[in-house]
């Protein structure tokens, strides 16, 4: 989508599937997930499993830091901590998609669910997702994360004139999906003509990456719309789309 603008803007999106939309899920619900953590330093073997007794462990919120309060820790820990959490689940939030959404960890995060490994993370300065529906369960689920803040050559950043404390230190969200939704970081948003014009107007291009994960395929309608500081609609643009059962397609 490309259309001249003169304001500053913001776009508003809107992804339904023009076949069955009325009775779809909704396609995005967000929880945040930063209440009622425990917490412990060390490496303790088993602590993935339902079974673990974590009754000692610290209880903590979110954003935590190994080292806390940083500015008062005599001793700069390396090492690993785990993190864990029960987490309540209905059927009705199992019939969509379920993720996990980090917005940083520092610097290697495996996640468990009821004991199984779901996913794991390499880098302490980017947010990432972790899909979690076949580890689900009706009724109660623990939610198990082990992050260490070992220095890797591989891994940025590899030096500087700070220390890097371990911890989950952004927010976790829990996020609840249709089968068809926009993409983890799936947005772009860039100003083509923006330099060449020198500032006065620009071309705006918005491109959204789309997904069906469902298991047929689906015809789906992208709403697009660009709107000026003041609310007025300046650019709206509709994108139908039949997408495999699979396909992920970049709407542009």
């Amino acid at each position: 989508m490309n259309t001249t603008l003169k304001n500053y803007l913001f776009s508003f999106i809107l992804l339904f599937s023009s076949v069955a939309w009325i009775t779809a899920q909704p396609v995005r619900e967000t929880t945040l997930l930063n209440r009622s953590w425990r917490f412990i330093l060390g490496d303790p073997a088993q602590a993935a499993f339902v079974h673990f007794d974590d009754s000692q462990w610290q209880p903590v919120g979110l954003p935590h830091s190994f080292s806390l309060p940083y500015f008062m820790s005599k001793d700069f820990y390396t090492g690993y901590g785990w993190y864990r959490r029960h987490l309540e689940m209905d059927r009705s939030d199992l019939k969509g998609l379920v993720f996990l959404e980090f917005d940083g960890v520092f610097q290697e995060a495996e996640i468990f669910v009821n004991g199984k490994k779901a996913g794991n993370h390499l880098g302490g300065y980017t947010g990432f997702q972790i899909e979690i529906t076949p580890y689900l369960q009706c009724g109660n689920n623990l939610i198990a994360i082990r992050v260490n803040n070992l220095w890797r050559a591989d891994i940025a950043p590899r030096a500087g004139e700070h220390t890097f404390s371990g911890g989950i230190y952004r927010n976790v969200r829990l996020v609840r999906k249709s089968h068809h939704y926009i993409d983890w970081c799936g947005v772009g948003i860039t100003t083509p003509d923006l330099e060449a014009r020198s500032g006065t107007s620009t071309r705006v291009k918005v491109e959204t990456d789309v997904v069906n994960a469902g298991k047929k395929a689906v015809n789906l309608r992208l709403v697009t719309c660009i709107f000026s500081p003041h609310g007025k609609v300046l650019a709206k643009v509709e994108s139908d789309n039949m997408l495999a059962a699979g396909q992920r397609l970049c709407y542009s």
